[in-house]
């Protein structure tokens, strides 16, 4: 999901604004779930996800952010995508 949105074309509102509604509902219950579950996915027994691995996750979700500013020009999402991009950061 997260790849085919930079094919979309950039006009036609109608056409890619769909697309970035359904991604940011996946990433959003995504980061809650590991937010919520992060002890259990980072202990060896179960998952052992490494720290890098849920930065990528915040990265993924930075990205979307910063590509939704990109199509709109709106600028909150450029700072939604800079706090992601904190979080991979710190």
């Amino acid at each position: 999901l997260f790849d085919t949105l930079k094919y979309l074309p950039h006009f036609g509102e109608t056409a890619w604004r769909p697309s970035f509604q359904k991604a940011f509902e996946l990433f959003a219950k995504l980061w809650k779930f590991q937010q919520d579950q992060r002890t259990i996915l980072k202990d060896p027994e179960f998952y052992g996800l490494k720290r890098w691995e849920i930065g990528e996750i915040a990265s993924k979700i930075g990205q979307l952010y910063y590509h939704y500013y990109l199509r709109t020009g709106d600028a909150s999402y450029l700072r939604e995508a800079y706090v992601f991009y904190v979080a991979v950061r710190s």
